[in-house]
């Protein structure tokens, strides 16, 4: 066509196309030279940001924050959510999960209208940590690492925001002991690996961290709360803890409480799911906290002991919560709701009025009902309640156990600012388990057992249960298989008795391990005549464990 110029493709030719490549690949070298990419470890969390100076009547409301992440060689896309952090910011934050060279693409946008982008490469090499838990592919019980470590667990949930109270004094001997978070999380390095946080909506019930307040009103966040919140997460990775994040602190089972959207009992305003205009609120709240959080949180447990949320208005926020969620976390509420699709872990609270021995073959009972479900079963709180004194550290080494050879989890409501004694005459307070020394001397035991045990254990037989007064459990994947005895009758004598356990043919080493101490009292071989193994146990005071090991 007359006074048009075409263009060829200075590329088109295959051999072009390849020079060109190289060419191009140099010049990205220079560049890197120049200024290098920085480095991320896979399952790390990597922080981005951008700035916007203009005077906002609302910045959680007025800008929209988003940024993709391609993944090395264009293999995927994931769209990550912003948010506001105070001032001209906005952060990103993600967790890249495959090493290579990732780019990530920032945009800030206000009325439709793009405000302010950037684009970053970065480098993931290296690993940190194990990545976040998932169901077991093996177990549909069981939960891992994202890098397919096992995760038996020992959950605390303390009180406090900059601090928790640990290893308190009596009651009427001295005041509430707190201690900064850091040095509380030293003190249970090793002992335990889950840590529950509630986050609070105008309520500081259940010792909730105050996200929203009355006096900010609907749509803004309290932002020293949330670095604080921030604080305990980098904490919390430091140490190698697990996390469960509730947004929701509802109580709505024991008391009417007021909340920024409304009492935790209306469901006619922000509990309907039908009235947009009530629900809009708390969906830009999860928006917030899915944002800011999703990078730290393993499991969202939507709601704490609700009764009152129908089941259409879990369902939708489900839903939504996962659509947001870049990670696929782990999803579930309390009270349970095991019937619920949507819903991951069926959880239970439990606060024991019933003596030491006596909580093995309740919790057994319990775990068996929340398992006919047949999904991953915790207590996300467990304690003490009533007269007793929450210092009971043989009742919760039990508890840990029986959870475990149950297939389940166990977490305590680890209130330790203050020890209370026993109160035969009745009193009313604060139900919860004071984790102290011997406690958590117990739960490293019981995390060192469980450390190298395959997820494929599951339970066999092992007979007879209730002769001799041990009952009897064992999880077994036929090459090697865990025994836990105890004590139902009581825990101030000692018996023994003849153990039958299904292991498969052949010859075994069994080592006995006493879970007061950590020690292995005694080895043992057996060879089993057919499929069951034959032996006795030791003398049991309380409880004992074993290793049994297929040596041919």
């Amino acid at each position: 066509m007359s006074g048009q110029k075409s263009f060829k493709p200075v590329c088109f030719n295959p051999i072009l196309l390849v020079i060109c490549s190289l060419v191009f690949a140099g010049l990205l070298s220079c560049k890197a030279e120049d200024s290098p990419l920085r480095t991320v470890p896979r399952r790390g969390v990597a922080q981005f940001e951008l700035s916007y100076d203009a005077t906002l009547d609302n910045p959680f409301v007025e800008v929209e924050a988003e940024a993709v992440f391609t993944a090395p060689e264009g293999s995927e896309m994931i769209r990550v959510e912003g948010f506001y952090d105070g001032g001209s910011v906005w952060k990103f934050r993600f967790v890249p999960r495959a090493h290579g060279t990732w780019k990530a693409d920032l945009k800030l946008k206000r009325n439709g209208k793009k405000i302010a982008e950037a684009s970053e490469w970065f480098i993931c090499r290296g690993d940190q940590g194990r990545g976040f838990l998932e169901r077991s592919t093996v177990n549909p019980y069981r939960l891992q690492y994202e890098d397919g470590t096992p995760f038996y667990s020992v959950g605390i949930q303390p009180c406090g925001h900059a601090g928790a109270g640990l290893d308190g004094p009596l009651r009427s001997e001295g005041g509430w002991r707190t201690l900064d978070m850091e040095t509380y999380l030293q003190a249970f390095h090793g002992a335990a690996n889950l840590f529950r946080i509630q986050l609070g909506t105008g309520t500081r019930a259940g010792c909730a961290r105050e996200i929203m307040t009355d006096e900010l009103g609907l749509y803004r966040y309290n932002l020293d709360a949330c670095r604080l919140l921030d604080d305990t997460f980098t904490l919390l990775g430091k140490y190698g803890f697990a996390t469960i994040l509730i947004p929701f602190q509802d109580m709505s089972l024991w008391h009417t409480d007021s909340t920024s959207f409304g009492t935790n009992k209306d469901v006619k305003g922000w509990k309907n799911i039908q009235n947009t205009e009530a629900v809009e609120p708390v969906r830009h709240y999860l928006r917030y906290v899915i944002a800011r959080y999703a990078a730290y949180t393993d499991i969202w447990e939507l709601f704490n002991e609700d009764v009152y949320t129908p089941d259409d208005w879990l369902a939708e926020m489900a839903a939504f919560v996962k659509s947001l969620d870049p990670y696929g976390h782990l999803l579930t509420t309390n009270y349970e709701r095991p019937l619920a699709a949507w819903n991951d872990i069926v959880t239970a609270h439990g606060y024991m009025s019933i003596p030491a021995w006596e909580v093995e073959q309740h919790l057994s009972k319990e775990y068996a009902r929340l398992k006919s479900f047949g999904k991953p079963v915790m207590y996300t709180e467990f304690g003490n309640k009533g007269i007793l004194s929450n210092r009971d550290p043989v009742k919760w080494r039990n508890a840990v156990w029986t959870a475990f050879i149950n297939e389940s989890s166990m977490l305590f409501w680890s209130m330790g600012g203050i020890l209370l004694p026993e109160a035969p005459e009745g009193r009313e307070g604060n139900a919860n388990a004071y984790l102290g020394p011997e406690a958590r001397a117990y739960f490293r035991h019981f995390l060192n057992f469980v450390r190298e045990l395959p997820i494929d254990i599951r339970p066999v037989m092992v007979g007879y249960p209730g002769r001799n007064q041990l009952n009897k459990y064992a999880l077994s994947n036929g090459e090697i298989t865990v025994l836990y005895l105890h004590h139902y009758s009581g825990h101030d004598s000692s018996t023994s008795g003849g153990i039958y356990v299904m292991t498969g043919p052949g010859e075994f080493e069994i080592s006995w391990y006493d879970p007061s101490t950590g020690e292995t009292v005694g080895t043992e071989r057996a060879e089993t005549q057919s499929y069951t193994l034959i032996f006795n146990s030791p003398e049991v005071t309380t409880d004992m464990a074993a290793k049994i090991k297929r040596v041919n």
